[in-house]
């Protein structure tokens, strides 16, 4: 496997509804009369790598926060954290299950993946449920994807962490106000700027599909998007998304469609130098943004209205234990995953505390609606702003895509290709 591991010593906590029975909070300073607790549980944890690198040392900072953390309150566990690795594809299933012991050992315990192949672990049977975990206080749509039916029962398999949806950034509250995709057009054409209408990433075969299906919700609704997932696409979604694609014209070539903008920041980086006048990404994006952006605009931002209307849906990145975790295992994994989802915790991440100069928030997306009562993050009108357009919000199913996604990855190639 690529990356390596780095070993660090960590405590069984007792955090809200994951409390581990016996489990001590006391913090015992190591001295010649006190020795070191000894270390009899290990758990293996790979965390979610496609976060904003904010210090740009490749989350290392942060990997050590949440290690030298977890170890003040957790003296028994020896955490082994997975380097952060964006060139691993957690959205493989093969290799995900892998991790978690499919056809070979497991080198993972714990492993955060986005809830939309969920459903294709489960019925693996490589990831354990979450028989008697609580769901107060947990974002809706975050309730929805990490549960998964099997035989017209709906158990529960992963724990939310973050959330992630299609956002309109743009400096223009006319644009940001546009209610469908047709609307924003006019709105992006009506600024009548000598840049580029729009950038978007239109690539990938997870990528793509998700805007799709974005846009199908938009116009259909969101609360039946598993019957979107297959061929032949629905015709006026397509449409919308060609128009859409054609705003990104730039001197007759098209960077939204030939990968230019293709798994990096440049799409963000150009719209912070305004050299295009609006741009559709994920939340994060706004941290690439506003590193970048030389003047002080605020910027304006909306759930993409990616059809005749804007219904957000969402991605849910959710923590899953192998099957084969022993009761000392789910324990450690049960305190593992109450660290990460306590406040201190979300707070250090989201506003970038790995930074020791001049900080940008990462804007990432919280799955428990009561993280932005919190002081800091509340004073961030960005994240005020963020947080409302969730409202409402459905996920993505936890199933179907995976296996469907290249033939419709296909089909909107083909159709973005013949657009005039």
């Amino acid at each position: 496997m690529r990356g390596f591991r780095v070993v660090v010593v960590v405590a069984l906590a007792a955090l809200g509804c994951h409390r581990v029975p016996g489990a001590s909070a006391e913090l015992k300073v190591s001295s010649a009369s006190n020795p070191p607790p000894v270390r009899d549980v290990q758990l293996r944890a790979a965390l979610f790598p496609y976060l904003p690198d904010a210090a740009g040392d490749g989350l290392a900072a942060l990997a050590r926060h949440i290690e030298t953390e977890f170890e003040r309150e957790n003296p028994r566990i020896d955490l082994q954290l997975r380097k952060f690795d964006k060139n691993e594809d957690f959205y493989e299933v093969p290799w995900v299950a892998g991790l978690l012991g499919a056809g070979a050992p497991a080198t993972e315990d714990v492993a955060e993946v986005d809830s939309v192949i969920l459903g294709d672990l489960a019925d693996l049977g490589v990831i354990g449920e979450w028989p008697a975990q609580a769901t107060e206080g947990w974002h809706e749509a975050a309730k929805v994807a990490t549960s998964v039916e099997r035989n017209g029962v709906r158990a529960r398999f992963g724990v939310p962490h973050w959330m992630c949806t299609h956002i309109l950034f743009s400096r223009s509250t006319a644009v940001a106000k546009s209610a469908t995709a047709r609307e924003l057009i006019q709105n992006l054409r009506g600024l009548s700027t000598p840049a580029p209408n729009l950038f978007v990433d239109l690539a990938g075969s997870w990528n793509l599909p998700a805007l799709y299906l974005d846009g199908w919700a938009d116009t259909n609704g969101n609360t039946k998007l598993e019957t979107a997932i297959t061929t032949p696409l629905n015709a006026d979604a397509v449409a919308s998304l060609v128009q859409l694609g054609k705003e990104c014209d730039e001197n007759g070539t098209n960077p939204c469609v030939n990968q230019t903008f293709h798994d990096n920041d440049l799409a963000a980086e150009r719209f912070a130098r305004a050299e295009s006048d609006g741009l559709i990404g994920y939340s994060e994006r706004l941290h690439v943004v506003l590193r970048n952006q030389k003047d002080t605009s605020k910027i304006a931002m909306a759930s993409a209205p990616l059809g005749a209307g804007s219904q957000p849906i969402v991605f849910v990145d959710s923590f899953v234990v192998r099957r084969g975790c022993d009761t000392k295992c789910r324990a450690a994994a049960e305190s593992f995953i109450a660290f990460m989802n306590k406040p201190e915790t979300f707070q250090w991440i989201m506003l970038s505390e790995d930074v020791k100069a001049e900080r940008v928030p990462r804007y990432l997306l919280a799955a428990f609606p009561a993280v932005y009562d919190l002081p800091a993050i509340k004073a961030d009108p960005y994240y005020s702003a963020l947080n409302a357009l969730m409202v409402g919000a459905a996920p993505f199913p936890s199933r179907g895509l995976f296996g469907n996604r290249k033939a419709m990855k296909s089909a909107l190639v083909k159709a973005l290709s013949e657009m005039k």
